[in-house]
């Protein structure tokens, strides 16, 4: 399950792509089941927006985006909301895609380090094992 929080707003959404085009620039494009939120509630939520937008994939990642405050457009169809939410900052937009980049690397750092202490733990083991081994 993928959310978007905005504020105290949490909502469950198909998926969200970044994405960047001539005409708007840096945006969000948005899945979102109709039966999640009303149109006028999503609306509200999204246009002139001016609080970070948090996507929560199903594995706990969580992606931040700064500065997508515009509502380019939104429509429904077959029971899903597409939006598409700007970027009005090219400075916030980029700002945003470092900061995911870095806590994406964090992560992998975090992964390793776990990696290289379990592994550390098992040498630890086999040369007490081997050490007993020389000594009997």
């Amino acid at each position: 399950m993928t959310t978007l929080t905005i504020g105290s707003t949490t909502i469950e959404i198909t998926s969200c792509t970044k994405r960047r085009d001539v005409k708007r620039g840096f945006y969000l494009d948005l899945y979102i089941p109709q039966a999640n939120i009303g149109m006028d509630e999503l609306f509200n939520l999204l246009n002139n927006n001016e609080e970070h937008i948090v996507i929560t994939e199903a594995d706990g990642t969580e992606s931040v985006y700064v500065g997508f405050k515009q509502l380019g457009a939104l429509s429904c169809e077959a029971g899903v909301y597409n939006v598409a939410q700007v970027c009005t900052s090219e400075y916030e937009a980029q700002l945003s895609l470092t900061q995911n980049k870095v806590a994406e690397q964090n992560k992998v750092i975090e992964d390793q380090t776990e990696a290289i202490k379990a592994q550390t733990a098992e040498l630890e083991l086999l040369n007490d094992t081997l050490l007993e081994l020389l000594m009997a």
